[in-house]
C-alpha cells in the first residue's frame, strides 16, 4: 500500500482485536529500529485506553498483576493485560533476544516500518538476516501469523524483494498489491511566482 494508506493504523487496531477476541495471545511488533517499534507499541497502549475498546474487553485492558498487585509488565516496549495477552516490540537495529514470556512465544509478527529509503544492499541483508534468523524462529512453530504493511521504498528494500520473488522467506505470503496512491498521474514542471521550479499533478485517479 502507498503513504497513507493507513497500514499502521489497521494493524495496531487488528493487534488489539486479535488479542480481544482469543485468536492471539503475543504480538511481538518489529520496526527498523527500537524507537519506532515502541511508538507502534504505544499505539496499541492507547487503543486499550479507549473507552469502548475497555467495554468490549474489559480484561483485556487492565494490566496483568502479580499477587502483590505490581504491574507484571507494562513499560515502554511490553505490554501484559490481565487477560493472559502480552505485546513487545522490538528493534531490528538491536540484539533480538529474549523474545519468550515464560512459556509464551510470540503467535503473531508485525514487521511495520521495516525500510527505509536510505537503506544500502548491506543493510537490506542484514534487515533480512534478522528477520529470519531471529524473529520468524522465535514465534510458536506451526501457529505464528505474520503482517507486513509496507510501501516501496525503493527496488531493492525488503519489501521490493518479497514482491519480485528474490527473498526467500515468507513464500506461503498472500501478497496485497503494490497499489498506487494515484492511477493513471500525470504531472508536469512548473516555475512559481518566486521562481523555483516544481512539479505540479495534472490528472490521475486517487486509489482511495
Amino acid at each position: 500500500w502507498s503513504r497513507d494508506f493507513g497500514k499502521s493504523s489497521c494493524v495496531e487496531a487488528a493487534v488489539v482485536y486479535l488479542a480481544g477476541e482469543r485468536r492471539r495471545f503475543y504480538a511481538l511488533y518489529g520496526s527498523a529500529t527500537q524507537d519506532r517499534a515502541d511508538e507502534h507499541l504505544s499505539n496499541i497502549s492507547a487503543l486499550l485506553e479507549r473507552p469502548n475498546v475497555q467495554a468490549r474487553y474489559p480484561d483485556l485492558c487492565d494490566k496483568a498483576l502479580t499477587q502483590f498487585g505490581v504491574a507484571k509488565g507494562w513499560r515502554v516496549n511490553l505490554l501484559r493485560t490481565k487477560q493472559g495477552f502480552s505485546a513487545a516490540s522490538v528493534g531490528l537495529d538491536k540484539a533480538v533476544r529474549g523474545t519468550r514470556l515464560e512459556d509464551q512465544r510470540p503467535d503473531f509478527l508485525a514487521l511495520d516500518d521495516v525500510d527505509d529509503d536510505t537503506d544500502t544492499a548491506r543493510a537490506v541483508a542484514k534487515k533480512e538476516t534478522v528477520i529470519t534468523q531471529a524473529l520468524l524462529p522465535a514465534g510458536e512453530r506451526g501457529n505464528l501469523a505474520v503482517v507486513f504493511p509496507q510501501n516501496l521504498v525503493t527496488d531493492h528494500s525488503v519489501m521490493a524483494r518479497l514482491v519480485d520473488g528474490k527473498s526467500d522467506f515468507l513464500r506461503d505470503r498472500r501478497l496485497s498489491g503494490p497499489h498506487p496512491a494515484v492511477v493513471d498521474l500525470t504531472y508536469e514542471e512548473h516555475v512559481n511566482e518566486e521562481g523555483k521550479r516544481l512539479w505540479k499533478i495534472t490528472g490521475g485517479t486517487p486509489s482511495w
